[in-house]
């Protein structure tokens, strides 16, 4: 003898099969569109009306809200932990530490908002801006600031900088339907629900019920 599942019994397991569903395309959906999603962060250059262009600086640089990267100064080693003597030596490998601080931190000199440059002898400055300008665009460069100052052993140049990037928003999984709310279902799964409803549903004919679609076999 063939059992029946009572229509009211049904008609929950079905919108809840249905709810449960759709909850998920939704929250797959949204998750993809975060995942691609950057928060833009917009750099602006401005200087004061009243004084000259400054060469290699801006006086004030502006940036949107994005993940803030602080490097500390960075002299003038090698790869090979060692000091070399001469200035120029030491501003090319000063830069170089820097890239790859930044470079750690997903970030690259165009993201540089701020450098400040230490230098023993000032009359190394014509050295430090040819340099520079192979690294730092220099069409919008970042405010900065140049200190004489004697530096700690025989470093000759020290700089450090502050950069802001794109933050990846982090993603979280939801659901649409709270766990202390979710509906209980019956021990078969959806289709059965279904295929049960339109067989609960129907007038008990033959006819009507050879329109019903059975549920697929385990």
């Amino acid at each position: 003898m063939q059992s029946r599942v009572p229509a009211y019994t049904l008609i929950p397991a079905a919108l809840a099969c249905g709810l449960m569903l759709t909850a998920c395309e939704v929250v797959m959906d949204n998750d993809e569109s975060k995942e691609h999603a950057n928060v833009e962060v917009k750099i602006e250059h401005m200087n004061l009306p009243h004084l000259p262009e400054p060469p290699g600086f801006t006086h004030i640089v502006t940036s949107s809200p994005g993940k803030t990267v602080y490097l500390s100064g960075q002299g003038g080693f090698g790869e090979d932990g060692e000091l070399p003597g001469d200035f120029i030596t030491q501003a090319e490998n000063t830069f170089k530490n820097l890239q790859k601080c930044l470079e750690t931190a997903g970030a690259t000199f165009n993201d540089v908002v701020k450098m400040n440059y230490y230098l023993v002898d000032i009359d190394d400055l014509a050295e430090l801006r040819g340099i520079r300008s192979r690294y730092v665009n220099m069409d919008t460069p970042p405010a900065s600031t140049l200190v004489q100052a004697p530096l700690i052993g025989d470093l000759l140049i020290e700089i450090d900088a502050i950069a802001v990037v794109p933050e990846q928003p982090q993603v979280r999984a939801s659901s649409l339907v709270p766990p202390a709310q979710e509906p209980q279902l019956p021990a078969f799964g959806c289709e059965d629900a279904v295929a049960a409803l339109c067989h609960a549903s129907r007038p008990k004919t033959a006819d009507h019920r050879a329109q019903c679609i059975s549920a697929p076999p385990r």
